[in-house]
């Protein structure tokens, strides 16, 4: 599957769910909305030519982790909560590319969402230390830092 079918789908996937009771009752749902832009923004940044090589390899170690079938949390098993773990690499990293390409970051936030991008980025990571816990999300860190970074 390409990353703008999977976009497409995950989007469609998530708004379903948004649609349903539960998703209409569930206090999280935001943290989930965001999870296709994210992934759109990431996809995105690695392909773009302003974006040095350096900073490509740690966002295709993003990018690998979305796609991994066994992660911390697996899509497989716990279905659209498993994807809260691809949403916390994901908005560490590109919190990590604001000071250095920030503009690149926002071009393409703006083009999904019109939600400031600095408090999105604080409210999901303030929301997902409440859903999975701080230590969970050091976890999240320090195995990528390990695996795609060092």
């Amino acid at each position: 599957m390409n990353a703008e079918n999977f976009y497409t789908k995950l989007r469609k996937r998530i708004k379903n769910w948004e649609n349903t009771e539960k998703g209409q009752k569930h206090k999280y749902v935001e943290y989930f909305l965001a999870i296709p832009d994210i992934f759109y923004v990431v996809f995105k940044l690695e392909f773009d030519p302003r974006i040095p090589i350096e900073t490509k390899l740690k966002l295709g170690g993003v990018l690998f982790y979305w796609f991994m079938p066994i992660d911390i949390i697996p899509e497989a098993i716990f279905g659209l909560f498993g994807y809260l773990d691809d949403l916390a690499l994901s908005v560490l990293v590109l919190s990590g590319l604001m000071n250095s390409h920030g503009d690149v970051v926002e071009e393409y936030w703006n083009t999904v969402s019109n939600k400031d991008i600095l408090v999105t980025f604080q409210n999901i990571i303030e929301g997902l230390n409440n859903i999975i816990g701080r230590g969970l999300l050091e976890r999240i860190k320090k195995m990528y830092n390990t695996k795609f970074s060092g």
